[in-house]
């Protein structure tokens, strides 16, 4: 297996030596012991319990005690991390109150990993060391010499009570606030809750004025999504302004710190960490996409299927200075090696009302293929329907026989549901969607992954004759990714520009008809060209519909 050699080093170890020594640091790549790690295939359940069953990988356990395992499937990369910790720390920052005045203390557990971010041709971007300490750490900030690097940093405090890590990268910006460590685009987590003098806090519980809580939620749409995994065994409690009035014991606690639901790419990671038995568990998941930023660069490292990344990892128990990294820090650089799997994307599927869904899947390969399918909603959520007489709640593994077929196909009961389909595979497969009813059949074939240079397809809208063209579009990043439209007529002029939005791993399905555009369009009789482009990665169909006919139209890469 191709091994891409880079050097990533851990949070903050070379601004731990070169304020000892007072000067930059440099380590050379014979100084690392670089340590390989195979990801397996499966999908594991985010709920902080490793379970043999979901996670059947190979481990790896760093110098800190950390046991790593990663899996691959469904579109996405799963992690889980290990770590012995004799207490649970989810206090960040906490105002705890002496029968006078409020005082801040207390911090949390967290753990981080940085990845190396490599170009399409597998080149790091951080030059020819990689993110090695030479190239990263510098004193007094932190920041890399070339390039960007990704960052996965958990917090269990701010972050994990909502289902998230906190995703960021850092680049060249010595001159920033925070030196090169920046947020990915979007809104995270973890706002100060403190007053103006920062002497105490400006909010407390809505419900406990005894401040008897462990989080503050900054609203109601963020206390219902509290602990989606559950592995939260705390309370939560909607904020409120601080009333001067109010009464507290002597030793009542305040958070220190106010929870909200993070967006856009600074999302994209999803975590569930659980402390028990003096033990933390930690299980990530992140689309194999890699988002990109407004600026047009990447800000995740994109999964190399067949490929490695290189990355390291640190945990810090109970401490915010990352100068003292818990007693230590972990010099290594760990490799983490990715199987060749097979992806087919299929930007729509439809069920109930009339319709019907007919996945095929065949394979192309002498060995028997373990796969996945995968069924997602508008939104982005699992979409629950019937395959062969049975219930799938967004996700069916199967077993496709060398050379053989099966075939998945929904009972068209109900009310219409629709959205997108992706099949994982370590085998070779191909396949098609065949959707449809009474009013007639189209086979919609897999497409492929469209990066920012995005496609072209047909377009025709006839009034009368009741033809029209749809395009449904699937995204394959959890961030939102919005897609660009530019309609023009046969001989390439402009005729209108729009835009769509999609959900992190959502799905829109319209008629060119439906789209919002930016200048009238006399579709009675119309045909044209389609252009569309993301700030994400997506794939696509277009149908168009005939009475009692439907028909796939082809999608060209730019």
């Amino acid at each position: 297996m191709r091994r891409l050699i880079a050097l990533v080093v851990v949070v903050g170890l070379c601004l731990m030596v070169g304020l000892f020594w007072g000067l930059q640091p440099t380590i050379t790549a014979k100084a690392q012991a670089n340590r390989s790690l195979l990801a397996g295939v499966g999908t594991p359940t985010l709920d902080g319990v490793e379970d043999n069953n979901e996670w059947p990988s190979d481990s790896i356990t760093t110098v800190r005690g950390v046991t790593i395992k990663a899996m691959v499937g469904g579109s996405n990369l799963y992690l889980l991390a290990r770590w012995a910790d004799s207490t649970n720390s989810t206090a960040k920052d906490h105002w705890t109150f002496d029968g006078t005045n409020w005082n801040g203390s207390d911090d949390e557990d967290r753990i981080a990993f940085i990845w190396d971010i490599k170009d399409a041709a597998g080149n790091s971007l951080n030059g020819a060391e990689g993110a090695s300490c030479a190239t990263m750490c510098h004193v007094p900030k932190m920041y890399t010499s070339v390039g960007r690097v990704d960052v996965w940093h958990w917090k269990a405090h701010r972050f994990n009570p909502m289902g998230f890590s906190d995703d960021k990268y850092w680049d060249t910006c010595e001159d920033c606030g925070d030196g090169g460590r920046h947020g990915d685009s979007g809104i995270g987590s973890g706002g100060r809750n403190r007053n103006e003098a920062r002497t105490g806090p400006e909010f407390m519980a809505a419900t406990d004025p005894g401040a008897n809580v462990n989080f503050l939620a900054a609203d109601q749409d963020t206390l219902n999504a509290f602990d989606p995994f559950g592995v939260e065994p705390g309370t939560v409690d909607l904020k409120i302004d601080m009333d001067p009035g109010a009464q507290f014991m002597n030793g009542a606690v305040i958070p220190g710190r106010i929870l909200t639901i993070p967006t856009g790419n600074r999302a994209s990671v999803r975590s569930a960490g659980k402390w028990s038995g003096n033990v933390w568990t930690v299980e990530f998941s992140r689309p194999l996409a890699g988002e990109v930023g407004p600026d047009g660069r990447p800000e995740d490292f994109a999964v190399p299927l067949g490929g490695s990344t290189e990355f390291t990892v640190e945990r810090f128990l109970n401490v915010s200075n990352t100068v003292f990294h818990s007693n230590g820090a972990d010099t290594n650089v760990y490799t983490l090696e990715f199987p060749e799997i097979n992806f087919l994307y299929f930007a729509h599927f439809a069920d109930g009302g009339g319709l019907f869904s007919q996945i095929t899947l065949f394979s192309l390969s002498d060995t028997d293929a373990s796969a996945t399918i995968t069924l997602k909603d508008d939104d982005g959520k699992p979409l629950t329907v019937d395959l062969n007489g049975k219930e799938v709640m967004g996700e069916l593994d199967v077993t496709i026989p060398a050379r053989g077929l099966r075939r998945y196909q929904t009972d068209g009961l109900g009310d219409t549901v629709v959205g997108s389909v992706t099949v994982d595979s370590d085998q070779a497969l191909s396949g098609v969607v065949v959707f449809g009813g009474t009013i007639g059949l189209a086979g919609v074939g897999a497409g492929p992954a469209v990066g920012n240079d995005g496609f072209a397809a047909p377009m025709e809208v006839h009034a009368a004759n009741k033809i029209n063209t749809g395009i449904a579009l699937m995204n394959l990043g959890a961030g939102t990714a919005t897609v660009t439209l530019a309609l023009t007529d046969n001989d390439d002029n402009l005729l209108a520009t729009g835009e769509i939005d999609l959900a992190g791993m959502g799905h829109r399905a319209l008629f060119v008809t439906e789209v919002e555009w930016d200048n009238v369009v006399d579709f009675s009789n119309f045909s044209g060209i389609l252009n569309a482009t993301s700030d994400g990665t997506i794939s696509a169909t277009v149908i168009q519909t005939r009475p009692d006919q439907f028909a796939t139209m082809p999608v060209a890469l730019n």
